[in-house]
């Protein structure tokens, strides 16, 4: 997000506009920003607008939507109402605007008591036209019977006559209820809250959601999806007043002569007179014992000043691993590590505390839940360390400080502020400003002596209202989930016969894979190529040489006064046997302890000091050839730079801490230690624990990863650290001689400041003063130096060891029938549903070919690939995935019930691609999707990491406005050329990769993961 401008708005709190009363006009220093609060006179519809100077307008409709079943009605209206409205009458308007809108964000979200609809634009045409789509789905959406059966649920029987329940969100809920740390995370909510809407589950629980009725369906939009209980939020510099027009005319209008609706609000829970405790059973699968959490209700999160006192003792006791509870739950040796649920949960109307352990032995819960109230008891009565009391106050500091852009624009994070009070009755800006509620906590802090015992006392060791809540593996779990599957399926099939069944769904799919009227798909609104802007939003990064050669590169962004300081260091300096240890070196490198202190004296400096700090590992090949523009240094400086593989240890700090943060890094660099050998298990079992957890909710980059790893070194090498070849890693390093671990980090450090540095710094004005200044000093303290020769053009470059890095991917097959090609297999056994990846070559980056591909990857992905897929076949996802960079292409599901049926699926939707008949406006539209892709904002630091990256592998901003214009001139029969030769390529060189929880005849290689 740019820094917003002040914005300034005629209207004024008791007038009126376009039948709207002006209950309110805010300022929100914060933001920069004026706050206008209205409600439609006759409907009862509300609106905030967060008006300022930012070019990126956002939107988001807000239902409130709480139901206290777990039948899933609001999941599949999320779903359903984007399958088709009064004005636009086709079968998914959703992914059509997906793929010809320049949104910088789309989606649909539900949460435990309201469904939101939110997008933005940094196009104003643009950004009515999603509005436009946006809001007729919400209020006029067609909800008809093959979108129910499409999204919900219905019975499919295949030919042996075997009953099954399929539908998107069956199949997607399917995917939440295989994760056990999931379900360890919902009992924690749902313990807490009985008798409320949020004992069900809003998602819908697979079990139940078959219950749902078509007209239970249609009567909870009726009930839900009225104006009356609508809030609208708003962001950006388009005036309010032009929306307000906007909105009467397209969707109130309609609802003139209806009495407004009164909002659906959510009930109180009744107060614990003592606390509880719950156990309940889990996929199991590698766990070596159970999850177990202490839950406390906190406040309710509309109330600021409370909420954010909940937030800063959370921050003060579960910071980080070394604050008091923390560091007394991994002392204790109950558990393998802290469980992922600790913290602060804010998305109902209460805010929630977890704290516990996973890995826990069933009949030790009760000695966790004394654990955590020792621990409290401790910090009561003997006062909080001031270290961890500066670290707390410097995290929410930060916190509420950083410009963050997650996978969306920042006015998303806004926008869920104003909703925590005004979705449950409060005003829209009650929560909006952290900084000037935080301040109010610390005027607190400051003048009670006592403060934060006494926060302990009230809201956790006096506080009735807790839980203790154990989740255990149960290895019946899956297959009596899959026998009440069966048994459901066969009590809805009662009265009906299998023919009938496949009739059904053979009328449904004709449905699906049948085009849309011409007239109904013309209706859609769009951007042609020719409105859109050629030039792009440049990333500027200037470097030079410091002390000693040590090559610098910096971004100046509007980082609201945080600076962001890298240090880069070739791992290619060491063998390609070291490289699977590399992830946990790079955790353990700023967990250990450094400067003679051990981790847990690190740990609260490093939280007084910074907002972040920690090691990542980046690997990626370099185009060829390397433009002459891309050398930003002298070449015989730069040379050693180009396409090498990464270590990054990197801080965030305010700038007023520079010198401070830069220590701290300087010192880990110079004398990171690894000899505690418990804390290196620790952090072992944690990473292999995190890992384990990842698996089943991001099968689909697990599925890819594997598929890729085959097609270049960067690939193989990204396999080995993050990919299933990594859980192996860690598997085997849990189970082996931390003694010879620690060894082996000890000569990675030394070998790694001996090859050389590289240094990035992203900060405002300010920040790179104060950073340049310290720089001299910070090198010389490291005693860091230049990387020396000319890695990329030696024959034993980037690419050297080649084989070594491949034969590294391997897993440990059970079942490997040999050859290259074939499909491999990793068992999940505990997941209900599959991933699947196939993955083919791609024309060369830098080419014509490349940009042709990367067009056609985006329509692909919205239009057959999604059909096939997702509408016939039920996974929630489907992607296509061109990576030029590293020549291959590849296509992926997730949350796939028919993960083996897809890989077929693939090559099917690649022939038809191939006969399709491309016309102008459909390579129009999906150059309009494209474009969008490579146009969107970013945060600061990303926008200076991201420049960063660039000049370390020769990829020029005048390379990206080439390929930009490359995109705007697609035709037609490029797209054209591009599927044929996908299609030809899908038949030769190719690597399938499944991941399932059933073994299927068609698998060349399997291998069990280690769940």
């Amino acid at each position: 997000m740019n820094a917003p401008l002040p914005a300034q708005t005629s209207l004024a709190a008791g007038g009126s506009c376009r039948g709207f009363d002006v209950l309110a006009v805010v300022g929100v220093p914060e933001y920069a920003s004026t706050g206008v609060h209205l409600r439609h006179r006759s409907t009862g519809f509300e609106v905030f607008h967060l008006l300022n100077g930012d070019a990126e307008n956002l939107f988001a409709f807000s239902f409130r939507t709480p139901d206290a079943s777990s039948r899933g009605a609001p999941h599949i209206l999320e779903h359903s109402v984007l399958c088709g409205s009064r004005r636009y009458p086709l079968k998914d308007p959703f992914i059509r605007m997906v793929n010809q809108s320049v949104k910088t964000y789309l989606n649909a979200v539900t949460y435990p008591d309201a469904t939101v609809y939110p997008a933005s634009s940094q196009v104003e045409a643009d950004y009515f036209n999603l509005l436009s789509v946006y809001g007729d789905a919400v209020f006029f959406p067609r909800l008809e019977r093959w979108a129910f059966r499409q999204e919900a649920h219905r019975l499919e029987c295949d030919g042996a006559g075997r009953l099954s329940i399929q539908g998107v969100v069956y199949n997607e809920m399917k995917g939440v209820y295989s994760s056990f740390e999931s379900v360890a995370a919902d009992a924690a909510v749902r313990s807490l809250l009985p008798g409320t809407v949020y004992a069900g589950d809003s998602g819908g629980d697979p079990l139940e959601i078959p219950l749902l009725s078509y007209g239970d369906f249609k009567a909870f939009h009726a009930d839900r999806y009225h104006p009356g209980n609508c809030l609208l939020f708003l962001y950006g510099n388009i005036p309010t007043e032009t929306q307000l027009d906007f909105a009467e005319e397209r969707f109130l209008k309609d609802f003139a002569g209806t009495p407004p609706a009164d909002p659906v609000l959510n009930g109180d829970v009744a107060p614990f007179s003592r606390p509880v405790a719950l156990e309940v059973p889990a996929p199991a699968g590698s766990e070596s014992g159970c999850t177990v959490l202490v839950n406390w209700l906190l406040c309710k999160t509309a109330d600021a000043v409370s909420h954010m006192e909940a937030v800063f003792l959370t921050e003060v006791l579960l910071g980080h691993n070394a604050s008091p509870l923390t560091r007394a739950l991994l002392d204790s040796g109950l558990g393998e590590d802290v469980a992922p649920a600790c913290g602060i949960e804010a998305d109902v109307k209460y805010t929630l505390l977890s704290a516990g352990l996973r890995g826990v032995k069933r009949q030790d819960a009760p000695l966790v839940e004394r654990c955590v109230r020792d621990a409290l008891e401790a910090v009561a009565a003997g006062g909080a360390d001031s270290r961890d009391v500066a670290g707390a106050v410097m995290g929410v500091d930060f916190s509420n400080r950083e410009i963050r852009r997650a996978n969306g624009p920042y006015s998303l994070v806004l926008g869920r502020r104003v909703l925590r009070s005004w979705a449950h009755g409060g005003l829209p800006w009650a929560c909006l400003s952290p900084r000037a509620t935080f301040a109010e906590v610390k005027r607190r802090l400051s003048a009670e002596n006592g403060y934060i015992p006494r926060l302990i006392r009230t809201l956790l060791l006096d506080n009735p209202h807790r839980s203790l809540v154990t989740a255990y593996p149960d290895a019946a779990y899956g297959a009596e989930r899959e026998r009440a599957e069966q048994e459901l399926a066969s009590r809805l099939a009662a009265g009906t016969t299998p023919d009938a069944i496949r009739a059904e769904q053979a009328e449904l799919t004709r449905f699906q894979q049948s085009a849309d009227d011409e007239k109904a798909a013309a209706s859609l609104p769009h951007l042609s190529p020719k409105d859109l802007p050629t030039g792009i939003d440049r990333i500027e990064t200037t470097a030079f040489l410091a002390d000693k050669g040590v090559p610098v590169f910096r971004n100046r962004e509007h980082t609201n006064g945080i600076s962001y300081i890298v240090a880069g260091f070739p791992v290619d300096a060491l063998p390609p046997e070291d490289f699977p240890l590399l992830p946990l070196f790079a955790d353990a490198l700023t967990n250990c302890g450094f400067g003679g202190k051990d981790w847990a004296e690190c740990g609260a400096e490093i939280a007084a000091t910074a907002g972040g700090f920690g090691a990542s590992l980046f690997a990626s090949s370099l185009p060829e050839p390397v433009p002459p523009d891309a050398f930003m240094l002298p070449e015989a400086a730069m040379r050693p730079l180009l396409g090498r593989s990464w270590l990054f240890v990197h801080v965030k700090m305010l700038n007023e801490k520079t010198g401070e943060a830069l220590g701290l890094l300087a010192d880990c660099l110079a004398s990171a230690r690894f000899s505690d050998l418990k804390r290196l298990t620790d952090l072992t079992l944690e990473a292999r624990n995190d890992t384990r957890a990842s698996v089943i909710p991001a099968g689909n980059e697990y599925a890819a990863s594997r598929a890729a790893c085959s097609f270049s070194v960067p690939k193989a090498i990204d396999e080995i650290w993050h990919g299933a070849a990594q859980l192996f890693t860690l598997e085997r390093l849990a189970a082996g001689d931390m003694g010879g671990t620690a060894a082996a980090f000890d000569r990675f450090r030394e070998t790694l400041r001996a090859s050389g540095a590289v240094l990035h710094i992203t900060a405002d004005d300010e920040g790179l003063a104060l950073c340049e200044k310290s720089l001299a000093g910070f090198i010389s303290r490291c005693g860091l130096a230049a990387p020396a020769g000319d890695f990329a053009a030696a024959p034993d470059g980037a690419a050297r060891n080649r084989d070594a890095f491949f034969r590294l991917c391997a897993l440990p097959w059970k079942q490997d029938s040999g050859g290259d090609s074939g499909t491999e297999l990793c068992l999940a056994p505990s997941s209900q549903v599959g991933f699947a990846c196939r993955s083919l070559a791609a024309s060369a980056y830098g080419t014509a070919e490349s940009v042709h591909e990367a067009v056609f990857a985006h329509w692909f992905s919205n239009t057959l690939l999604w059909e096939q897929i997702r509408t016939i076949g039920g996974a929630y996802g489907a992607f296509a995935l061109p990576d030029a960079v590293e020549g291959v292409f590849s296509l992926a599901t997730y949350r796939d019930p028919k993960p083996f049926r897809s890989l077929g699926a693939f090559a099917e939707c690649l022939e038809k691609a191939a006969a399709f008949p491309f016309d102008r406006e459909t390579a129009e539209r999906a150059i309009t999707g494209a474009y969008s892709r490579e146009v969107q904002p970013r945060s600061p630091s990303s926008r200076g990491f991201q420049g960063f990256i660039r000049a370390l592998y020769g990829l020029t901003e005048r390379a990206r406005e080439e390929r930009i214009a490359r995109i705007l001139s697609v035709r037609e029969e490029d797209l054209r050329n591009a599927a044929r030769r996908l299609w030809e390529r899908c038949g030769e060189r190719y690597a399938q990769v499944v991941i399932a929880g059933a073994e299927d005849a068609g698998a060349t290689r399997v291998a069990e993961l280690p769940l």
